[in-house]
């Protein structure tokens, strides 16, 4: 049963949803299972060469993504916003260094500076809100899913509301410990720590009411890892042991021991675990039958720290460079000289570009720098009215929709309207139109794209229901020839697609894969599967359950058009998504 409390924070989300569009390019996205891995997107540079470089006044702690940018924080306590383009935007000087990854939700960011935590408005840098713990220091990444905020210090863990603050509920029972809070579905991971027994425990919370689902011992070392979901097992990273739980009720599964310790994070690419050990190596694992499929050099004497894609690691040598690794066998693909001895902060992929922190300087990878001339938003005064229906029913739709648009620099921005008993809304003018496609999504239907036509004042939609008959077919998920890699061409659908699974979250589907015939068969099938495969992977960085997602791949054994001309095999080399 949801308490008051509960609901009325979660009212007040939606009021705040309904008030302003939102940014929707989020860092880390709901902070899933990845969170730390940095594979927000997971899409590798077409081109292997700097982009551009930015030099801080002090050396780089961290550097996240931003909506069309990144925020980095330095030694020196200080906040920076760059712009795609490499740019400083805004500085912001805290009290204190911000030593943990920022949280960016919805255009805001939450960071963590000595006791204190602060909202800062990503425009600007100002502060939204703050709250500062005078017991106890936050010494833990927090966590922003569905609008709710999750952080934690020695004295308990907390949600609130992430716009404002607002206490939604307490945990008092479990004292924050390690790197990071990780929301998977409706469930919060904490590492909790008794000071007093010098015990350690993984927990797992509800994270609608903050009740305690299960908690299980975990080795009591200061060398410990954030958590990693795959599937429906958690895999806990302490020294040199990967112990693995049921993420369902917490049932120890088996326990993994190495020659070395871990030197960072455990991540996850498919049905690989990828874990870099203290000695140089990196072991690759099965994550379901936990047998070691490779092992092979990171090509730095002490710990190294990845980005990681489908196929493609990313790490720094002791040589000074950046390498490009293979997942299945560690070969060495392309490489690219730092202007300095790369540190210990995370690098990240993100809309096709690699980012990799060198001491004081922030790196781009990628194609040249394009330069995105300004776009007509198509914003006007004239009341425009948008009436949802049911496909089949012909009935209105009331309640909450949300819109989705494209806003030049800006990118994917996103507004929660309401809708009346006719199934009206009045568009406020902030959401643009003039032949600008909106993606409207309601609980409990498919989402679909409609094009506003000039000089209309009212678009009527109809929304197909979901049921077990219902079938996506996308031509819009663009992979690189040949291959399983997502191009970033294919980020706006596979955006659409994200948000339709966390709008509905009882659903469960299956990717289907499907190719023209061009080229050998069985070729041809592995790469459906393999790509079926890379659009799953996308969504469970989204902070979706895996399990909630099945994958095959028919090749070219399903045309839906004749494989003789351009056109009908475009057509075939389609992704389907089937509800099952």
């Amino acid at each position: 049963m949801i308490t008051k409390r509960i609901l009325a924070g979660f009212l007040l989300v939606l009021s705040c949803l309904c008030a302003r569009p939102l940014v929707s390019q989020d860092w880390p996205m709901f902070l899933g299972n990845q969170q730390l891995t940095a594979d927000n997107d997971g899409i590798p540079p077409a081109v292997f060469k700097t982009r551009w470089t930015w030099t801080a006044h002090s050396p780089i702690y961290r550097a996240v993504p931003a909506p069309d940018g990144v925020l980095v924080t330095t030694a020196a306590g200080e906040v920076i916003l760059i712009s795609s383009s490499g740019k400083t935007l805004w500085t912001r000087r805290l009290a204190a260094p911000v030593i943990r990854p920022p949280i960016i939700w919805r255009g805001s960011a939450w960071v963590l500076a000595g006791r204190g935590i602060l909202c800062l408005d990503l425009s600007d840098g100002r502060t939204i809100w703050s709250r500062n713990e005078s017991a106890a220091t936050q010494l833990v990444a927090p966590a922003v899913s569905q609008g709710i905020l999750f952080h934690g210090t020695r004295t308990g863990i907390q949600a609130r509301i992430a716009t404002n603050g607002q206490p939604v509920w307490t945990n008092p029972s479990i004292s924050a410990w390690g790197a990071a809070l990780v929301v998977i579905e409706d469930n919060l991971l904490v590492q909790h720590r008794n000071y007093r027994t010098r015990s350690s425990f993984l927990a797992c919370l509800d994270t609608g009411s903050g009740a305690t689902r299960w908690t299980r011992e975990i080795p009591h070392e200061a060398n410990i890892f954030a958590p990693l979901v795959v599937g429906e097992r958690v895999f806990q990273a302490a020294h040199d042991t990967l112990a693995v739980f049921s993420l369902r009720d917490g049932t120890s599964i088996t326990n993994i021991r190495f020659s070395a310790p871990l030197a960072s994070h455990p991540a996850a690419t498919g049905p690989l675990l990828i874990l870099p050990l203290t000695d140089g190596t990196i072991v690759t694992l099965s994550s379901t039958t936990f047998s070691v499929q490779t092992t092979f050099s990171h090509l730095r004497r002490q710990g190294n720290i990845l980005a990681v894609s489908s196929q493609y690691l990313y790490c720094a040598t002791d040589s000074g460079s950046i390498a490009e690794l293979s997942v299945t066998n560690g070969k060495v693909g392309r490489s690219l000289p730092l202007p300095a001895a790369a540190s210990h902060a995370q690098p990240f992929l993100r809309d096709g570009l690699l980012y990799v922190p060198s001491q004081t300087t922030l790196i781009c990878i990628g194609p040249p720098h394009e330069a995105r001339p300004d776009t007509d938003t198509g914003r006007t005064s004239v009341q425009r009215i948008l009436v949802l229906l049911d496909a089949r029913t012909k009935n209105p739709l009331p309640g909450i929709a949300r819109i989705a648009w494209q806003d030049g620099h800006a990118g994917i921005r996103e507004a929660g309207i309401g809708f009346d008993g006719s199934g009206s809304a009045i568009l406020p003018e902030s959401i643009p139109v003039n032949d600008i496609s909106l993606t409207i999504q309601r609980r409990g239907y498919v989402y679909t794209n409609s094009t506003w036509p000039r000089n209309t004042g009212r678009l009527v939609v109809h929304l197909e229901p979901i049921d077990a008959q219902t079938r996506l077919i996308l031509n819009d998920i663009l992979f690189d020839t040949g291959s399983a890699s997502l191009l970033p061409q294919a980020l706006p659908s596979l955006h659409r697609l994200a948000r339709f699974m966390q709008a509905n979250p009882a659903l469960t589907v299956l990717i289907e894969g499907h190719t023209d015939d061009v080229g050998d068969r069985e070729t041809n099938l592995a790469l459906s599967l393999a790509r079926a495969g890379s659009i799953r992977e996308y969504l469970v960085r989204q902070g979706i359950g895996g399990w909630r997602i099945r994958t095959t791949g028919f090749g070219p054994d399903r045309p839906v058009a004749p494989n003789t001309t351009a056109e009908g095999r475009m057509r075939n080399r389609r992704t389907e998504i089937r509800i099952l």
